[in-house]
């Protein structure tokens, strides 16, 4: 029960960022780089995969961000090679990779 608990937990936490980063506004262009397969994930039998991007600040660094899991494979639906990710202020530790906005509504039968 307690196990069940701490995934609850974090899964709500991590639901609260997204929120916030999303209500802040606060976003950068990233340019789509690779679509992977994340082998560390299984779910019945399947791994996920992940949309993988990068941001090159005015330093010259650059930062890799890594989409959700999508249970589909997302390359041939891409509509654009940009997507926005949503960091908190210079603090890019925290951020959210709104993939959703540059996929169709994907429904399955």
């Amino acid at each position: 029960m307690a196990v069940g608990l701490i995934f609850l937990i974090v899964k709500i936490k991590k639901k609260l960022l997204c929120n916030r980063l999303l209500c802040s506004g606060n976003y950068i262009m990233a340019e789509i780089s690779e679509v992977n397969v994340n082998y560390n994930v299984t779910v019945n039998g399947r791994s996920p995969y992940v949309v993988e991007c990068r941001y090159q600040d005015m330093g010259g660094n650059v930062h890799i961000f890594t989409s959700r899991c999508l249970y589909f494979n997302p390359e041939p639906l891409l509509q654009s090679p940009m997507v926005k990710v949503y960091v908190e202020g210079d603090n890019y530790k925290h951020y959210y990779v709104d993939i959703d906005e540059i996929l169709p509504k994907v429904i399955r039968h």
